[in-house]
């Protein structure tokens, strides 16, 4: 892998364990570099991080304070 990609990977534990969880990462990562995007945008979406997941997350938490109220 490229050393730019290794350190920007190794900046990120959570990227790491992401690596480990999906080995063919570290294989698409190795022979093209330039799907280091796609990787993080992949990322994002299995961990649930990306802004929609965070607009709704908050709507769940809001609802559910309406309800206790």
């Amino acid at each position: 892998m490229r050393l730019d990609l290794t350190t920007q990977i190794t900046q990120n534990p959570n990227y790491i364990a992401y690596l480990r969880e999906f080995p063919s990462w570290h294989l698409e990562l190795n022979r093209y570099p330039e799907n280091y995007a796609t990787f993080i945008e992949n990322y994002k979406v299995e961990r649930k991080i990306t802004f929609p997941d965070k607009i709704e997350k908050i709507s769940l938490l809001l609802t559910m304070m309406e309800m206790m109220m």
